[in-house]
């Protein structure tokens, strides 16, 4: 394993199984996992430190197929907008998307499920399943994860 792995699953893996038995710990495991998700994708999507694309976003909804939607095309990225923005600039899940595309409603709950409700798509999450997924998924790539693409986002050393 290299040093990278070693760093990886000391400092995300073992976290968050650590946090997984603490209630209420569901928005810093949500916290944790978005970015690990976030540098996944960019790297496995080739967008490194460009803008999100509908490339993301598909790879998001492979991942995540509860994402895809065909009444609502744009599921995924409301998803990413609600949770990843919001939690990681405000610490709050942002409103912002309910009034521009979908009229969503926020609930965490079982993984990612989407579901047609009377105004609109309910998106609902479960920080645990969903954190185990993402740390999974990269534990099976971790080449990918490593960000050879990202030269201004190397991973961190410890000296």
């Amino acid at each position: 394993m290299s040093e990278d792995e070693k760093n990886f699953d000391h400092w995300f893996k073992k976290t968050l199984k650590f946090l997984y038995k603490k209630p209420g710990a569901g928005f810093a495991i949500l916290m944790i996992s978005l970015p690990l998700l976030e540098r996944y994708l960019r790297q496995k999507t080739g967008l490194y430190d460009k803008s999100l694309s509908p490339k993301f976003y598909r790879a998001l909804e492979d991942l995540f197929p509860a994402l895809r939607i065909p009444r609502f095309p744009k599921a995924a990225e409301g998803f990413w907008t609600i949770y990843r923005d919001g939690l990681l600039h405000q610490a709050a899940l942002t409103l912002r998307w309910k009034k521009t595309q979908l009229g969503v409603k926020n609930d965490l709950a079982v993984e990612i499920q989407c579901h047609e409700v009377k105004s609109g798509l309910s998106i609902m999450v479960s920080p645990e399943l969903f954190a185990r997924k993402v740390v999974s998924t990269i534990k099976a790539d971790f080449s990918t994860y490593l960000g050879q693409g990202s030269k201004h986002h190397p991973l961190p050393k410890v000296h």
